[in-house]
């Protein structure tokens, strides 16, 4: 999307939430959330030593 520094938005469709397993939806759930990390870190959104391995 236009206008954001990171994207933060990842986006799946899970027909029945029922019918997939906890570790496989927190998967989904987590799966873009490294590279956001990574970017973020990059642009100054967050600050810290060893958030990302260089």
């Amino acid at each position: 999307m236009e206008g954001r520094v990171v994207d933060n938005a990842n986006f799946f469709s899970v027909e029945d939430p029922s019918s997939i397993s906890d570790d496989h939806l927190y998967d989904l759930l987590i799966e873009e959330y490294p590279k956001w990390v990574e970017a973020a870190f990059k642009k100054g959104l967050i600050l810290g030593q060893n958030l990302i391995a260089r």
